[in-house]
Parts: C-alpha cells; sequence; structure tokens
C-alpha cells in the first residue's frame, strides 16, 4: 500500500524490474510478459513525473505548507484521473478473461429444440437423482472424462445440484485442461495477468485516498463463477500460486 508518492515510486520502480524477470512472467508467453512489462513501465514513468511534480511544488518557497499540500493534492488528483488507461486494461483483461472461460466451461445444448432438450435433460436427471450423493459424483466425474456433454450440461442444469461443488469445479477445470491446454493456459495467464495489473491499480488508488479524494474502488468485475474457476486453475498449475510478483 502506498503511504506516499515516494513509496508508489519505490513500488513503481519494483513492479517494473519484477516484470522484466520472475518466476511468475518466465512462465507466460511472450505476449503476456510484453503486456505486463509495457504496463508497468507506463506506471513507472507516469508516477515519476508525479513525483517530480511534488519536488517542484515543495521547493517553491513562496507557498505556505498548507499551500503546498494543496498543490500536490491537485497532482495527485490529475494522476488518478490519467490512470482511466490502467481501469480500462483491467476491464479489458476482466472481458478476454470471461470470453475464454465461456469456451472452456460453457457447455452448449445439443439441440436448439428447448422441448427436446429439456425431455433429454429430465431423463438424465431423473437416473442421477435416484443414486446416493457420492455416486452421482463418481457418474460426473466419469462424464468428465468421457467427454460427455449432454450429461454434464444436464447436472450443471438440473433445478437443485446433483454435483458437489468441488467435485464438479475440479472435473471442469480438468477437462478443460485436458481438451482445450492452449486456451486453458491462456485462461490462466490472463487471470494472473489481470490479478497483477488489479494490484497495481489498487496502490495507485490508494495514494488518492491518503490525500483524501474520492476515489472509485477497484471492484473485480470478474463474477463469482468465473472468478472460482479462475483461482482454481491458478492454484492448481504447478503448483504456482497466484501473487508471485508480490512476495
Amino acid at each position: 500500500m502506498a503511504k506516499n508518492i515516494g513509496t508508489l515510486a519505490l513500488s513503481a520502480s519494483s513492479y517494473q524490474e519484477r516484470s522484466q524477470s520472475s518466476r511468475l512472467v518466465d512462465s507466460w508467453s511472450e505476449e503476456t510478459a510484453l503486456e505486463l512489462q509495457a504496463t508497468t513501465a507506463r506506471v513507472k514513468s507516469e508516477v515519476t513525473a508525479l513525483q517530480g511534480q511534488e519536488k517542484t511544488i515543495n521547493s517553491n518557497t513562496t507557498l505556505s505548507d498548507t499551500g503546498k499540500f494543496d498543490q500536490v493534492r491537485i497532482a495527485v488528483q490529475d494522476f488518478i484521473t490519467r490512470l482511466r488507461w490502467l481501469r480500462d486494461l483491467k476491464g479489458t483483461l476482466e472481458t478476454r478473461c470471461g470470453n475464454v472461460y465461456g469456451n472452456l466451461f460453457i457447455l452448449k445444448p445439443s439441440t436448439r429444440n428447448e422441448i427436446v432438450q429439456g425431455l433429454r435433460d429430465a431423463a438424465i436427471v431423473s437416473a442421477i437423482w435416484a443414486l446416493p450423493p457420492d455416486q452421482r459424483d463418481v457418474e460426473y466425474l466419469k462424464s468428465s472424462e468421457a467427454d460427455l456433454i449432454e450429461v454434464m450440461r444436464a447436472l450443471q442444469d438440473a433445478p437443485m445440484p446433483l454435483v458437489s461443488s468441488e467435485v464438479r469445479l475440479r472435473a471442469d477445470d480438468q477437462r478443460a485442461a485436458r481438451l482445450e491446454p492452449a486456451r486453458y493456459r491462456k485462461f490462466i495467464e490472463t487471470g494472473e495477468l489481470l490479478g497483477e495489473v488489479s494490484a497495481i491499480l489498487d496502490d495507485c488508488l490508494d495514494l488518492g485516498r491518503e490525500f483524501g479524494l474520492d476515489v472509485k474502488e477497484n471492484i473485480d468485475e470478474l463474477g463469482p463463477k468465473i472468478r472460482v474457476a479462475l483461482d482454481f486453475a491458478i492454484e492448481h498449475v504447478g503448483g504456482r500460486g497466484k501473487k508471485v510478483l508480490h512476495t
């Protein structure tokens, strides 16, 4: 958390240095790594410019301490306003995650005829419903391994949960990784990049709050289903954590 402009400048330098080489970034594709590096370079440039403004203001002997604070506060407000690009980048990454999530985890009906599909789903749900809870989980796992989309989708859309959330999460994750490894890797990389961009944005916004500015909150816009799937995937790939840049 930034406590003043100088602290944020140190953080910006650290972000830029770590984006050049870290265990997290080194595991990414070149495209994803370059996107983070461009982001940290721009943040560093803008924070450095703000630090220069602060130095100029504080060296102005015609201003009182209150006057200097007010002028620096205005500079910080301008800095926060210019961060619109960083918010926009975060929104773009959230959209990318949502799109890839849809391709990986949302199962489409096998027919456009809603009546026929409803009858098929009802038959599947009725058969699974009669089983003990642990056996329902086993059936979902087996359907996932065999890529029986019709069964999986019927169970996912059942009026009441038939499969434990933990089993469904694990099965869906393993299926995505097995069938779409490149897209699954992109899902994780984009999510990790989103996490780093969001952390940087938080640090910058904290500076505004410390100067008493009315700062718009940095809200996670992914949605609960995407967030849960993303966090699970990140935590279970290669034993790597989500916040390597911040360790």
